[in-house]
Parts: C-alpha cells; structure tokens; sequence
C-alpha cells in the first residue's frame, strides 16, 4: 500500500482528519486535524483504502474519537551491519560492521524487540511485527501468546483465572466493545497460547502480559482480573506500573492465603480452598486432568449456565499443556503477593460476592486493607462468576471508573491562513518596518554609516 506525506486522510463517511506526516511499516502519522492537535499513532490496520491521492479509513469520525491514539511508538532502529558485497575488504582489512555481540549484528531486527543493551528498552520496545493473522503474538522468540481485541476506545484488558483462558468472558468482551478497546488473551499454556516446557511462575505470566501490551501499544490500560488471575494483574502492577491505570479485581483468589492454617480466624469461616483442598487438586490435576477440569467448570463458573456452554468451556480447558497445568497451579498456590502490595499505587477496586466460598468478602477486605488505593464492594446475590451471573452489575462497575467528562471539540476548517504577530514598539527597528497610521507605510530611520 503505497502512502505519501501530505496526503489528506478521510474517514469512511468522509470527514477530513489531518494529512500524513510520516509513513512507517505498520502506522501512520497524522497531523494539522480537526481531530489532531499534534501527531498521531493511526494504526495501517484502520486504512481501508488508498485512492487519488488520499487515505479513506475503515472507521467513521464518531469510532475514531474513541480510538486511543495519542502514543506514537519509536521507528524501528534498522542499522547496517557487514560492508556491501560490491565493496570487496582487502586483505587484513577489518569489516567495520563486524561486532562480537550476537544481539548487535541485527540491532532493531529481532522479534523480541532487544534493541540493545538496556533492559528498560528491551521491555518497552515493541518488535515491529504484524500480529499473525490467527491471532497469535510472538511475545518471545519462538512463544506466541493468543489474543484478541474487539472495539474502540479506552483501553481493557481482561486476566482470566486460572485454569480458564479468554473463553470464560464470552459475552462480555464482545458488550463492552461497544464503547472500549477490550483486549483478552489466553495464559501461556492454556487455550490457544504456546506451551512451552518451563517458566510459569507468576513473574513470567506477568511478562507475558506486558509484552502483549508492548506490541499493541496499549497504554492507560485497565486492568480486569478474575479469580486467581488477580495474582497475576497484582504483579503485574508492581513490575510494571507506568502502563496500567487502574485494577479491577473480580472475586480476587490468593491461595496462599487461603491455604494459611490461620486464614479461618480472618475469613470467619473454614476456607473452601483450604491446604488440604489445593493439595487435592494437585494429584488430581496430574491423574485425571480431565475429570478435574469438568469438576472445575462446575464449581466456579455456577448453575446458571446452559449444558452447551459448560462443555465448550470444558473443552476449552483441555486444549491445554497437561504439564503447563500442573506447574502453573504449583506456581499460583505458593505465590504470597503480602511483601510489596503496599509499594502498588494504582487505583484498585475489589469487587466481591456476598455468596462467594471460594473468594468471600472477608478475603477482599484483607487485600484492599493492604493496599495503599483500594475500594472494597461488595456486590449482593453473587456468586464466583460476577462477570457471567451478574454481568450487568460487572458493566455498571467498569462504566462508572471508565467514564471521563467528554471536553467540546473545537471545529476548524480544513485550511487557515497564517497569522501574523503585529510589530511592537521595541521591535527591531530594521525588521519593523515603521508604524505609520491607516496601512501607510514609512521607511525606518538607518544611522549613518561612516
């Protein structure tokens, strides 16, 4: 698709929105607006077609206000690395391009992003690589995560609990679509994501989750996690502040606090996920994978769900690593987030179910009464499964801390003539040419030049 600079860009109902500045491998820059009041990220993926000279967009002017596009990703860094084939080195010439250091040699090439030695650049960097058109993104060398995204907006994404991947939320991405930019993925090891043999502590899925972001540009992401994925968005919070904006914790799980011997003297009541239980899902896990994964989607996600659904989410559960499952739940039950939850200044909100065993009330107060910025609710006649039983109080939730007052937006036209700063008395009074009255104009007085 060839693109100029200077060429208008008009959205699908024909609303001129800037003129192209800058044309990269997978966006473009757009500035001088009606929308655009400096440069902007404008994904290749919102082009619909190129035609006369002008770039018509797939979206409307209405979508493309929601549309987060005010972070601008660096070009990638593409540098020369050996001296041309017709520029033949003589004899005990030293190839100026030669480095030792394998990451190096195709600086900016590489899919994990390494630009160089840094390691915050390494984690912000993303790799310049389209996603795969089946939906997966290569977060690592070799490991896709799969993911995916639905409508426009302020930016969402959603953590499924463990042992779930991103089938659990259905409908719910698809709702909230109609007013954000909602992303959901699938954990390393379930679903649709790589499985790869080791690394699945809580740190390393964390990881994952900032290198989705990374390589979709996501920022002032909110961050929507369920059950035992609160771990997860917790961590991912502490090691990686500067991207999200706010947690929603949905019926947050920390087995290891569950799991206490002592947890019943907090939570009121024995645990139903106490050391005994975990410990049987354990050796259940590892000789009948899936008799446990059946027993797992009737637990957690309720009654109110149809025989069809329990059996797609059933058979989602099995296109898991058997081995992933077993080391992911070792990973998450020995996990204690107590240490460095008081160093997390992100706005957390808690929502909890008043008929919730697994995650009751008291297991939420706990956890917002160690946080720094923490809102505990409550919600009535809920269960584990807030999101699929009680969607709408879920929505309503989400609504209210995503709502920003909307600021008027002043039209212009197309083009403006230059404005011009009238001269000042202390103006130079070779540049001010005089200050004669009704236009006329009046040669400036020059000393003499000896």
């Amino acid at each position: 698709m060839a693109i100029s600079r200077g060429w208008p860009v008009i959205t699908a109902d024909g609303k001129r929105v800037g003129d192209v500045t800058e044309v990269h491998g997978h966006y473009l820059l757009v500035s001088q607006g009606i929308l655009f009041v400096r440069d902007r990220y404008l994904p290749l993926g919102s082009v619909d077609r190129v035609e006369n000279d002008r770039v018509i967009l797939t979206v409307t002017e209405a979508v493309l206000r929601k549309m987060d596009l005010s972070n601008v990703p660096s070009p990638p860094v593409i540098e020369p690395t050996t001296q041309a084939m017709s520029e033949p080195m003589a004899a005990g010439a030293i190839d100026p391009g030669y480095t030792s250091d394998p990451y190096a040699v195709d600086a900016g090439n590489y899919t994990s992003g390494y630009q160089d030695d840094a390691v915050t650049d390494y984690m912000e960097t993303p790799s310049y690589t389209r996603a795969q058109p089946n939906g997966l993104v290569e977060i690592e060398h070799g490991l896709n995560l799969a993911y995916a995204e639905f409508g426009y907006g302020q930016a969402m994404v959603l953590v499924p609990g463990w042992p779930f991947d991103s089938a659990v939320w259905e409908p719910l991405p698809t709702v909230l679509g109609e007013d954000y930019r909602v992303v959901t993925y699938d954990h390393r090891g379930t679903g649709k994501s790589d499985a790869p043999w080791d690394y699945y502590s809580v740190d390393a899925m964390a990881g994952d989750l900032h290198r989705l972001l990374v390589e979709q540009a996501l920022f002032d992401v909110t961050l929507v996690a369920w059950s035992i994925g609160a771990t997860v968005a917790l961590a991912y919070a502490n090691s990686y502040p500067k991207r999200v904006t706010r947690l929603v914790l949905l019926s947050p799980v920390i087995p290891q606090w569950v799991g206490d011997p002592e947890s019943a003297n907090w939570l009121g009541e024995a645990p139903a996920l106490d050391a005994a239980t975990q410990e049987r899902w354990a050796t259940q896990i590892l000789e009948d994978r899936p008799a446990f994964l059946r027993a797992v989607v009737e637990q957690l996600a309720g009654p109110g769900l149809s025989e069809p659904h329990r059996q797609w989410l059933w058979q989602r559960l099995l296109l898991g690593g058997h081995h992933a499952l077993v080391k992911t739940w070792e990973a998450l039950r020995t996990y204690d987030p107590t240490d460095f939850l008081e160093s997390i200044q992100t706005p957390v909100t808690i929502l909890s179910a008043d008929g919730d065993r697994l995650s009751p009330p008291a297991l939420g107060a706990r956890l917002a009464g160690l946080l720094p910025q923490a809102d505990h609710r409550i919600q009535a006649d809920g269960d584990h499964a807030l999101f699929l039983h009680q969607r709408e109080a879920v929505i309503a939730l989400l609504r209210e801390l995503l709502t920003i007052p909307e600021e008027p937006v002043e039209e212009t036209p197309d083009w403006a003539p230059e404005e011009v700063a009238e001269p000042t008395e202390d103006a130079d009074p070779v540049l001010n040419r005089g200050d004669a009255e009704d236009g006329e104009y009046t040669e400036p007085a020059h000393s003499a030049v000896p």
